[in-house]
């Protein structure tokens, strides 16, 4: 807002601001900068101030962000850095200056929410299960195509339990994921956590390691892509790693527990404590219900971030359905693996904490414990 009038329309004062919303001449009365109040040189932008002298937010982001959306992450960033393009009115998630829809025309997010239920489909562009029939579940031989194939077509059962023998297991005892944890246990004597406990740069970082050291080739998305078993996991919804006995001698136990859905596979924000998710799918079905005071905008400008979470593009798929080859696919699945370790003495593990070792390091697939087993 660069003027303010009186009832008749006279010019009361007139104000000019530099890219970041400082004032370079005369003085905002009340409302100014993107016309939004001011008040002791600070911007209200609803769910915090902002700060235009330093060009950030004067308090954290309580919106996490998208994790593919690198500058979304930043907890204090205003605009993505780029004012010029993008305003913050929610204080959450920066919006184009000019609205990019009417509230007649269905923004981009739709034709994302299409394209991602084309890769979830039974006969869309990650799998047609007319053509790939149920060969069986197999916990013990089962590699990362044959689960995504299981999840997508709704094939076997809905829960499944992973022991020391599968190949899965074998995999992912292997990976950098898992040595972030044991290299925790063995730095604080036993750990136990959820989502939130593990930093997602480290782990992110440990999936992309995984997935160039040792995966199988899958079919997503229309792409054959090479997949790692941390890259179907995602995360780890809980895990805990505690020294125990076994025939004896000191071991370390692995629990490892994972949900696969259309929520976690879609995933674009993370769960705040108190406030409801939401998949992008429910607020284009009714914007109304999730915009601040029930406008009618579709494109996510007036989305209540006080009061909902986008968590996901596309809501759980709590059912499934083996019987059918065409229409949605993606049911719930979800995974309990478990496994033993030799414990290793302080002194041997000290040589191998720093740097975080390649995927088979600490334990080769033999070194997995289970009452038949050798040490």
């Amino acid at each position: 807002m660069r003027q303010t009038l009186d009832d008749a329309g006279a010019v009361l004062g007139s104000v000019q601001y530099d890219p970041w919303g400082v004032p370079t001449t005369g003085t905002p009365q009340p409302f100014g900068f993107t016309g939004e109040l001011h008040s002791a040189g600070q911007v209200y932008l609803r769910a915090r101030w902002y700060a235009p002298g330093q060009g950030r937010f004067v308090s954290e982001d309580p919106f996490a962000g998208f994790p593919e959306l690198p500058y979304s992450l930043h907890a204090y960033q205003y605009a993505y850095s780029n004012p010029v393009r993008w305003t913050d009115p929610s204080g959450h998630i920066p919006g184009p200056p000019v609205p990019p829809s009417s509230p007649l025309t269905p923004p981009i997010q739709y034709d994302l929410i299409r394209e991602t239920r084309e890769v979830y489909s039974k006969n869309g562009s990650s799998r047609n299960c007319a053509l790939t029939p149920d060969d069986g579940q197999s916990d013990l031989t089962d590699t990362v195509d044959d689960l995504f194939t299981d999840y997508i077509c709704e094939y076997g059962s809905k829960d499944r339990e992973y022991r020391f023998n599968a190949r899965l297991t074998q995999e992912l005892a292997r990976t950098r994921a898992i040595a972030l944890l044991r290299q925790q246990f063995y730095m604080t004597g036993g750990i136990r956590g959820g989502p939130s406990q593990m930093g997602p740069g480290a782990f992110w970082n440990a999936k992309v390691r995984d997935s160039l050291s040792e995966c199988t080739r899958t079919v997503f998305g229309g792409i054959s892509v090479c997949a790692s078993i941390t890259d179907f996991l995602g995360g780890f919804d809980s895990w805990s790693v505690s020294r125990s006995t076994f025939h004896g001698k000191d071991t370390v136990s692995f629990e490892i527990r994972n949900t696969t859905s259309l929520v976690s596979g879609s995933r674009i924000g993370v769960s705040r404590m108190g406030v409801r998710d939401i998949s992008l799918e429910e607020y284009a079905q009714d914007p109304r219900a999730f915009n601040r005071n029930m406008e009618k905008r579709r494109d996510l400008s007036h989305f209540d971030f006080s009061r909902y979470n986008l968590i996901s593009i596309l809501p759980e798929r709590t059912i499934r359905d083996s019987t059918t080859t065409t229409g949605p696919g993606g049911g719930t699945m979800t995974r309990r693996v478990t496994w033993e370790e030799p414990y290793l003495p302080c002194g041997e593990f000290d040589a191998m904490v720093r740097p975080i070792p390649s995927p088979g390091a600490f334990f080769p697939a033999d070194g997995l414990l289970e009452g038949g087993g050798t040490w």
